[in-house]
């Protein structure tokens, strides 16, 4: 018996030898639409076309223009001529001004004492009747201010009065045998001086003491360590020649003011008692232990 195949069953043969020479597994027809081709064949499943992903935007960056020129830097302006510093390659070196050179020392002249040693007044002519003591140093410290005085004493080692009390404020004596000789009026080769005429003082008086002070030494800290080189002369005023001479020196910053030495009677005539011993007064302190009253 011969069966006769309708074209239906042809048709749906056809179509599964059709899906199984492609090796689909999905016997179902699919239709497959292309917005470009519109509606395509049902069979194999056209593969999608997948678009590459746009880049990430960049940062927005403003295009230079090459016809602009580049902007110009001003320098900044130099500073005042008063406040302009050297260049550090070339340093502008420091002048150093030369100290003066320190004055010689003086050589000492006559019979040079010893501190303590005492020494007759005696001349070539017989006794000396007239003398002048200079004095004479050098400044290490330019604010120390030096000066002398003489306090003329009676036999109670005190002074006759106020007015026997000589210093740059009360020049000479009553009795005009002390005289003071300040900067202005002193030889070359000293400070300061004074001119004791021996014959013509009181009889009162039997011993003038000589010293040496540095003004306000104790207010501002002066000493005899800040001057060097502290000599005193005597001098004969009739031959004008020194007769003796005395280094007084101290560089103690304990010492303010020095007792140069003492004229004193013995026995009828005058003698000279080398002190040169430093104190720690000033000319306030002198006038205290002598009796001068301070105003």
């Amino acid at each position: 018996m011969q069966f006769q195949v309708s074209n239906r069953v042809k048709k749906a043969v056809d179509r599964n030898s059709l899906l199984e020479n492609y090796g689909a597994v999905n016997t179902q027809p699919t239709l497959i639409v292309s917005r470009q081709n519109g509606m395509q064949q049902a069979g194999r499943p056209q593969q999608r076309n997948i678009q590459p992903s746009a880049p990430s935007p960049q940062p927005y960056r403003q295009p230079s223009d090459p016809q602009t020129p580049p902007r110009q830097v001003q320098p900044s302006a130099p500073p005042p001529q008063s406040y302009r510093q050297p260049p550090a390659t070339q340093p502008v070196p420091r002048q150093v001004q030369p100290s003066a050179p320190p004055r010689p020392r003086k050589p000492l002249q006559g019979t040079i004492l010893k501190r303590g040693q005492k020494f007759t007044l005696n001349g070539s002519d017989g006794a000396i009747s007239s003398v002048r003591i200079g004095l004479d140093w050098v400044l290490k410290n330019p604010k120390c201010d030096l000066d002398a005085s003489a306090f003329m004493l009676g036999s109670n080692e005190m002074v006759l009065g106020d007015d026997w009390f000589i210093f740059y404020g009360q020049p000479q004596s009553p009795d005009g045998s002390v005289r003071y000789f300040d900067k202005n009026s002193a030889k070359p080769d000293e400070k300061t001086a004074l001119e004791i005429h021996l014959s013509q003082v009181h009889p009162q008086v039997q011993k003038i003491v000589v010293a040496v002070t540095i003004y306000e030494a104790i207010q501002n800290r002066y000493h005899f360590g800040m001057v060097e080189n502290v000599t005193a002369s005597i001098w004969d005023l009739n031959s004008r020649k020194v007769v003796a001479s005395l280094d007084l020196t101290d560089n103690s910053p304990a010492v303010t003011a020095l007792v140069v030495g003492e004229f004193y009677r013995y026995q009828g005539s005058w003698k000279f008692n080398a002190v040169g011993s430093g104190v720690g007064r000033d000319l306030a302190g002198f006038c205290g232990m002598y009796g001068v009253a301070m105003e």
